[in-house]
């Protein structure tokens, strides 16, 4: 499902319902104490930033507030209120933060090892699933709880709750408070009084299947809007006199035609679970306050859309002046001092406030604490992370070091706590993580005009450890199949030592050859160490074993190659996206040494040395031209006769489509065999017409020379044999992946090709 689909359904689930209802009169029964107030707010995303406005317009007049509850995004707000924070810092705080990102959870590509790129790059599907036992909890189910862990909003939550991180009562905050929850296990309704501030947050607001339940106290507990997602009955009970209610929600749909799509469907039938039963809550609130937020999306968290919800809030709040000056009289006849903006923090609230640390703010870390790791994994990662220890960084510093972490694809979440000593700006960093599931599968899919329909198939094991045992299976089913596996061991701190085996059946056209038609099967062994955990850098060398053969017809088993020998490979990839990037470069550098054989047994034979070196740079001039210059390079030395495993070859946009050795080279399809010697240089310039819609134009020039020309470059100068290829193409960004249609040409032999696919490579 596309991202933002996923995104605006959760959303929608904390939509509420809410009717338009008459304050009733203030009474209070206890006329021997002053009146306590209680704030209710409800969920409803985007839209609760109203519930600012209207906090605004409560402080301008001097209302004091003696409890605060709220469910989902109403948790938040009125969480954020209850540590102490004013509506000015609320509000710029609020329409500050990047809201899909940290809802979807994601991490960018910079911080994903080579290994997770791997499998975001190509696959559709990703499934972590198995059972895995943590030392303070129950065995955990076989499958990911839900589709968002909700790492990135809890750890934004503990950064706002400075000095109150640690479990504790929410009496003892500022202002007392309670969210709402719902506990799967049983049904119910699930107030939440205390615990960690932060997690408790991010429980009332985890929608189910979205989010992932969080375990509490033994148990499961999601979104409190499935339940309660207006908690009036909540804050009475925690000794609220008089009830201020704020409610955000957009009235039903009346007019069938507005229910055509899928989506409001979806917010309609969300809407009408969560309304169950609120009709007695409205009624029971002293003041009862529904900003207008008709015509504003739920995913509206720009900081326009923001200022939008909380002028709205301060508008609705202003239109029951007269209930709020009628409250203030009541509170003042009690002789209780009311606060005001200016004597907000020393009149009012007795109790230190809480802060938040800013992405720019500078700390010194002391020391590092990992909690769910066993004894050799936290002694490495304390060796890893012991440069912070007693310099100053900033915030943003520690949370790409946390968004690292995630990026391993080793832990199913990783929170972080910024605990302050009794030194000013020293903390203490506390990491707690959640092992990842062991086993995984995926799925890609695929089509192109060369190759038809593709399907890929993924399964591994332990892959993404820091140590030990792991296995993976990839298996690409189109016309030139291929098979790949890996046996290794992780040795931590190090990288993975293994072995890996590809095989790949491959038929492809080639252009000055005869035949033209090839058909072959490539055989590799490798038997090496890698690196796993690096972002933007992997490294692999070891010992090589082809097994090859050409089963082109007229041929048979003419052309089959064995080779025994050393590889080297170094990749570089710091792009910012895997298709369409517009920043960052590549970097390939491979290099073999190999003893070529007839037959595996066969003495005298020469030394085959080929050296490859790729590099693609990505530069921007505004936010939608793009350049893509690029050089692919290949040399060879050792060996005279010709075969498919050892000459050079160009073709198409895909770099080792064919053969691992294969160089790009558009306006062309199949392959143009080439000299020992063979360099291509490429330029795309590429213009983002619409937001996923792209034009481009490619072009590529082809330089190759043979061995005896190289050897005459002192003496008789250096000629090489040049052609030329250039296309053009409009591409769409999919769910599925980039779907492009190129049409081009080239010099070689002047005709005309066309390509199209559907999907990332595999």
């Amino acid at each position: 499902m596309n991202s933002k689909i996923g995104f605006l359904c959760a959303l929608m689930a904390v939509a509420i319902c809410g009717v338009n209802a008459q304050s009733s009169p203030v009474v209070v029964n206890d006329t021997t104490h002053c009146p306590k107030v209680g704030l209710v707010l409800s969920g409803g995303g985007a839209k609760g930033a109203a519930h600012i406005g209207v906090l605004k317009y409560m402080e301008e007049i001097g209302i004091p507030v003696s409890f605060v509850t709220g469910t989902s995004m109403g948790s938040i707000i009125g969480g954020i209120y209850a540590l102490g924070y004013n509506p000015d810092e609320m509000e710029e705080l609020i329409s500050g933060i990047d809201w899909p990102l940290y809802i979807t959870g994601k991490t960018e590509r910079r911080f994903l090892s080579q290994r997770q790129r791997q499998l975001k790059d190509r696959l559709l599907i990703n499934i972590p699933y198995g059972k895995f036992t943590r030392r303070d909890e129950m065995e955990m189910s076989a499958m990911p709880l839900g589709a968002v862990e909700g790492d990135n909003l809890l750890n934004l939550f503990n950064c706002l709750s400075v000095g109150f991180q640690d479990s504790m009562c929410f009496d003892d905050m500022p202002i007392p408070f309670a969210c709402v929850a719902t506990d799967l296990m049983t049904g119910k309704s699930k107030v939440l009084h205390g615990g960690e501030f932060g997690r408790a947050i991010r429980t009332s607001m985890s929608i189910p299947i979205f989010f992932t339940p969080v375990p509490w106290e033994g148990h499961l507990l999601a979104d409190g809007g499935l339940i309660n997602n207006f908690p009036v009955d909540v804050c009475r009970e925690m000794g609220a006199d008089i009830i201020i209610g704020l409610e955000v929600y957009s009235d039903l749909v009346t007019n069938p035609d507005d229910l055509r799509s899928v989506g409001k469907q979806l917010q309609q039938y969300l809407s009408i679970i969560t309304n169950r039963g609120l009709e007695d809550h409205r009624q029971q609130c002293d003041i009862y306050v529904k900003p207008d937020v008709t015509g504003v999306n739920m995913l509206s968290f720009n900081a326009d859309a923001i200022a939008e919800l909380v002028r709205r809030g301060y508008e609705a709040a202003k239109s029951h002046e007269a209930e709020f000056l009628e409250l203030k009289a009541k509170l003042e006849s009690y002789g209780k001092p009311l606060f005001t903006p200016k004597n907000y923090a020393t009149n009012y609230r007795e109790k230190p406030r809480a802060y938040a640390l800013k992405p720019t703010d500078s700390l010194i870390i002391d020391s590092m604490r990992f909690v769910g790791m066993d004894m050799d994994e936290n002694r490495f990662l304390q060796r890893v992370v012991s440069l912070f220890y007693g310099t100053k960084v900033t915030l943003r510093d520690v949370e790409d070091l946390i968004h690292t972490f995630q990026g391993t694809g080793m832990f199913q979440s990783v929170n972080f706590k910024t605990v302050p000593t009794r030194e000013d700006g020293h903390y203490i960093l506390n990491v707690e993580v959640k092992p990842e599931l062991p086993y995984r599968l995926g799925v890609g899919l695929r089509y192109d005009s060369e190759e038809s329909a593709g399907l890929l198939l993924h399964a591994s094991w332990n892959t993404l450890k820091l140590k030990g045992f792991n296995a993976s299976i990839d298996l690409g089913l189109k016309y030139n199949y291929w098979f790949e596996g890996h046996l290794g061991w992780l040795l931590i701190g190090f990288g993975d030592i293994g072995l890996d085996a590809r095989i790949h059946k491959v038929v492809f056209h080639c252009h000055n050859n005869w035949p033209s038609t090839a058909d072959l099967i490539e055989r590799k062994l490798r038997f090496g160490l890698s690196t796993v955990h690096i972002p933007n850098f992997d490294l692999s060398f070891g010992l090589s074993q082809d097994f090859n053969s050409d089963n082109t017809e007229d041929l048979g088993e003419f052309n089959n190659a064995f080779y025994t020998g050393l590889y080297f490979k170094l990749r570089s990839d710091t792009r910012n996206a895997v298709v369409f990037a517009t920043k960052g470069a590549i970097l390939d550098i491979e290099a073999n040494v190999r003893k070529y054989t007839d037959s595996l047994f066969m003495k005298g034979s020469p030394v085959v040395t080929d050296l490859a070196l790729s590099i693609e740079g990505y530069i921007s001039s505004g936010s939608r031209l793009t350049f893509v210059p690029s050089l692919h390079s290949r040399v060879m030395w050792g060996y005279d006769e010709w075969n498919y495993w050892n000459n050079n070859m160009v073709g198409g946009t895909v770099k080792g489509r064919y053969l691992s050795h294969q160089l790009p080279f558009v306006g062309i399809n199949g392959v143009i065999q080439t000299d020992p010697l063979t360099i291509v240089y490429g330029l795309e310039t590429r213009y983002r017409i619409f937001e996923k819609i792209y034009l481009a134009l490619h072009g590529s020039m082809l330089a190759h020379s043979s061995r005896n020309e190289m050897q005459n470059i002192a003496t008789d100068g250096y000629v090489a044999t040049h052609y030329l290829g250039f296309a053009g193409s409009i591409s769409y960004s999919s769910p599925l992946g980039p779907i492009q249609l190129m049409v081009g040409s080239n010099s070689f032999d002047k005709k005309v090709y066309g390509y199209f696919n559907i999907g990332f490579q595999f």
